[in-house]
């Protein structure tokens, strides 16, 4: 299983969110400003890391659908039948 450049954005986002609401939960525990301005920063930063990967994932190409379609295409005429029920589905 390949992990690709959305997934990561994603993991990276969920990390950093993490992250930063850990370090705004202990800056209201010990009254650390510092420690409140690099939470909000790592929150700041995980919220721009999980738009561009929701960005990525509905920007790309899904080359494995299109190769299945083209077999579909190829295989006949039950295969291009069972491809408008494929592409029924998906819309």
């Amino acid at each position: 299983m390949t992990v690709r450049r959305a997934d990561w954005f994603f993991v990276a986002g969920m990390a950093l969110f993490v992250g930063g609401a850990a370090l705004v939960l202990w800056s209201t525990a010990s009254g650390s400003r510092p420690l409140l301005g690099l939470g909000l920063v790592g929150l700041g930063a995980a919220v721009v890391c999980l738009l561009v990967g929701a960005w990525h994932r509905l920007t790309r190409v899904d080359w494995d659908r299109i190769v299945a379609e083209q077999r579909l295409w190829r295989s006949g005429p039950l295969g291009r039948a069972w491809l408008k029920v494929r592409r029924s589905l998906f819309r």
